[in-house]
């Protein structure tokens, strides 16, 4: 059976990982911003692009923050099961 602290690590590692993947997407934009002489409509679509993953870094970072804080409630018995047959899944 998975636990309770096996599942928040997997959590944390896939939070981890969005945050990590918004904040290069989001570098991405901003340095073909600067590097090329972008028309104004291709600018606005690349700053609304880094808004957008700056919003998904920083749901990712709350998520990590509630699991380090041990904010998070409990997870019930029924839930565990399908995450765990999910994980096993996966493997």
């Amino acid at each position: 059976m998975v636990t309770r602290r096996e599942l928040l690590g997997y959590i944390m590692r896939q939070q981890v990982e969005r945050a990590i993947s918004a904040n290069g997407v989001a570098r991405r934009k901003l340095r073909e911003i600067l590097e090329n002489n972008t028309g104004p409509q291709l600018r606005a679509l690349h700053l609304a692009q880094v808004g957008n993953e700056l919003g998904a870094n920083l749901d990712a970072l709350r998520e990590m923050q509630l699991i380090v804080n041990g904010n998070l409630p409990d997870i019930p018995e029924d839930v565990m099961a399908r995450i765990e047959s999910l994980l096993v899944g996966a493997e």
